[in-house]
């Protein structure tokens, strides 16, 4: 199986600083099919969320994917992680139809991390049971990334990415979409019989 390695260090080498001010999932803009988003959200269990913050209904979507890598530390003024008072974070970029970055989150491990976790898992079953013909699902890692996470890239508590950036996250749901989706060379492999 092809790795996506390659892509995640595309992905993650366009990084880029970002001056706005904070912002919360609860009051995010959802991209639609065509509109990229080009800067990070935060997700915090404390707000409330729905299925549609990662897959959206009746929006034409017929794909997602979400590219999981470990994210900049919070509350690191130096940007290396070691400050007393870094916590560790993961990055989801969630791709829709191979052709729209519709959210990057910026989630902290632990509580945040495991609500992402479960809504995502929620999102995938309830849309792919529901419609046979859509694909979805994930991959990456919240432990692992491209060295160094994207610092200096990161201002407060947002940060902003650039085309290239959106581009290889789309490529690379595509290629993860190739291997595991419905169309995928899978989709028809059939299990021969045991032996007699």
């Amino acid at each position: 199986m092809k790795s996506l390695a390659p892509f995640a260090f595309a992905l993650f080498a366009s990084c880029a600083v970002n001056d706005a001010p904070a912002t919360s999932s609860a009051s995010s803009a959802v991209s639609v099919l065509g509109t990229d988003v080009l800067t990070s959200e935060n997700w915090f269990a404390r707000d409330t969320h729905t299925i549609d913050d990662v897959w959206p209904a009746g929006q034409g979507i017929t794909s997602t994917q979400i590219l999981v890598r470990k994210g900049p530390c919070r509350n690191d003024p130096n940007n290396d992680c070691t400050s007393p008072n870094a916590v560790q974070t993961f990055m989801a970029v969630v791709v829709w139809n191979h052709s729209t970055v519709g959210h990057i989150y910026w989630v902290t491990k632990g509580t945040d991390g495991s609500d992402f976790h479960n809504l995502v898992d929620n999102a995938l079953g309830t849309r792919c049971n529901t419609n046979p013909d859509h694909g979805g699902g994930w991959d990456g890692s919240p432990y692992v990334g491209t060295p160094p996470a994207p610092h200096p890239n990161v201002n407060g508590w947002a940060f902003d990415v650039d085309t290239t950036f959106n581009q290889n996250a789309k490529d690379a749901a595509a290629q993860l979409d190739a291997w595991t989706g419905p169309q995928s060379v899978f989709a028809n492999y059939v299990v021969p019989p045991p032996k007699q």
